[in-house]
């Protein structure tokens, strides 16, 4: 990593941290689609947009949110790599890498690096409970997500105070 790179690969990784629930939330919008009476789907953000129907306005949102996916993919990427070299890099001192993933490892303890990556991967699986299926799959689907991730956060404490587990497992 070279000299200036660790703040802005800091600083790209805290706005995509931020935005990850949103951002997949909307790649994935093409994919939520409700039936109608007549036995049509529609997108339930764009009811005029026929889905699976052949029609240029669902193809081009589809290809749209693929494309759009590249990014929150290659950044939970990113984060996996991360979490997987961090003690390596730490062993050896290497304080760029540190500084270019803070947004990962800052809020957690040492012995729980990992869960910085879990945080992320709750807020990207937590953008498509809405495109699981019928309602009820998507309340389980929801609760299964939310319910590792208190389970996990009670029983590591993973983050650095008190206040910010106590925040962490109550959202």
């Amino acid at each position: 990593i070279r000299h200036g790179a660790p703040k802005i690969i800091a600083a790209i990784g805290a706005l995509l941290k931020l935005s990850m629930t949103a951002c997949v939330a909307t790649f994935v919008t093409p994919l939520n689609c409700r039936m109608h009476p007549n036995a049509r789907q529609s997108v339930r953000r764009y009811p005029e947009v026929l889905c699976w129907e052949g029609q240029s306005e669902h193809l081009i949102l589809m290809i749209t949110g693929i494309l759009g996916m590249i990014i929150p993919l290659a950044f939970l990427t990113m984060c996996f790599l991360a979490t997987r070299y961090l003690p390596s890099y730490a062993a050896i001192g290497e304080t760029r890498f540190l500084s270019a993933f803070a947004f990962l490892f800052a809020p957690v303890k040492a012995s729980a690096h990992w869960y910085g990556l879990g945080m992320i991967l709750k807020c990207f699986l937590t953008a498509f409970a809405p495109v699981c299926g019928p309602p009820l799959l998507q309340i389980a689907f929801l609760l299964s997500v939310l319910g590792f991730s208190f389970i996990t956060g009670v029983h590591y404490l993973p983050l650095k105070t008190y206040l910010l587990n106590t925040l962490e497992v109550s959202t």
